[in-house]
């Protein structure tokens, strides 16, 4: 059974819709949402679901590693969904795009 699920890129276009179809499909799992909440993020994606007792919402970046480690403690499943998704934040800074998109936890 799973007993704990981290989704990172939670209030997201995607994460958000997939944390919506994990909390219907894993009732009795605590939800973990971690996100930076940026440009491409809203925490009203998830109304549905964010005050129900098994959901936590986190605001992390995946890049502060320490924080994400703790938050991985006891978790039986990750999925990794964040993403910089407008092209043109490559642009200036590039480094911190490749990395967002490309590190895994």
């Amino acid at each position: 059974m799973i007993k704990s699920i981290l989704i990172t890129g939670g209030a997201g276009f995607i994460g958000s819709h997939l944390a919506e179809r994990i909390f219907l499909e894993f009732r009795d799992s605590k939800i973990i949402l971690y996100d930076k909440i940026t440009y491409a993020a809203n925490k009203q994606y998830l109304a549905n679901i964010i005050k129900k007792k098994n959901v936590k919402f986190i605001k992390g970046d995946l890049l502060n590693y320490k924080k994400l480690e703790s938050n991985l403690k006891n978790v039986d499943l990750a999925i990794n969904v964040a993403a910089e998704s407008h092209v043109d934040n490559s642009f200036g800074n590039s480094l911190i795009f490749t990395k967002t998109n490309t590190l895994t936890i």
